[in-house]
């Protein structure tokens, strides 16, 4: 198994590129991805297997057939596995929808706040918690008419400027606008499915 989990990791480090820089992986390379990490975990549930199996002697014993069990999944993973390495090696570079580049960063049209210290010094406190990883959640909030909307506006054209530079450590950057109560869920839903150009079932919540 080492040998197909070594290609699945060369593959998935430049399909993980290539998604870095806007492109959507082809749905059977995705589909290849599962069913080498399904080969995986039935070779580690065999494991146990293997174990009971070598700890038999080849003389007379009643759980002989196990031996000859394991022997035949084992044959079974060795000719997936050279199958899955097979496939893996055919797809070459061809690994992403070529058509399909998803825009990482979208402009947000809004006033900047170029020449106003308490915002940007605002505004790189936010940059510097977005590259932390200890931070999973960032609230921005003040009293009504302070410029949060528009902080957080120059955040997202910031974060543009830095796309071609390849300096996001992140995938895309999603705008969503959330109403006052009542909030209809499926609205949101759809604004983000547009953005990631996915669709969402009507009856979804």
């Amino acid at each position: 198994m080492e040998e197909v989990a070594r290609f699945r990791d060369d593959v998935k480090a430049k399909v993980e590129v290539a998604v870095r820089e806007g492109y959507k992986p082809k749905p059977d390379v995705v589909k290849w991805f599962e069913d080498v990490q399904k080969l995986e975990n039935e070779w580690e549930a065999m494991q146990e297997s293997i174990a009971a199996a070598k700890t038999l002697t080849y003389k007379w014993c009643p759980k002989c057939s196990l031996r000859s069990e394991v022997s035949a999944q084992a044959k079974n993973i060795r000719d997936q596995q050279c199958r899955f390495i097979k496939v893996g090696e055919n797809f070459g570079s061809n690994l992403v929808v070529e058509i399909y580049r998803m825009k990482k960063v979208e402009h947000i049209p809004g006033p900047s706040i170029e020449g106003q210290p308490a915002a940007t010094r605002n505004l790189n406190q936010l940059l510097r918690l977005l590259e932390d990883d200890k931070v999973c959640i960032i609230g921005v909030w003040g009293t009504g008419g302070v410029g949060k909307t528009t902080l957080v506006k120059n955040l997202n054209n910031e974060l543009l400027k830095n796309v071609p530079s390849s300096k996001l450590s992140f995938g895309v950057v999603i705008w969503v606008t959330v109403p006052k109560p009542p909030i209809d869920v499926r609205k949101i839903q759809a604004q983000i499915a547009s953005r990631l150009s996915l669709t969402v079932d009507n009856e979804a919540v």
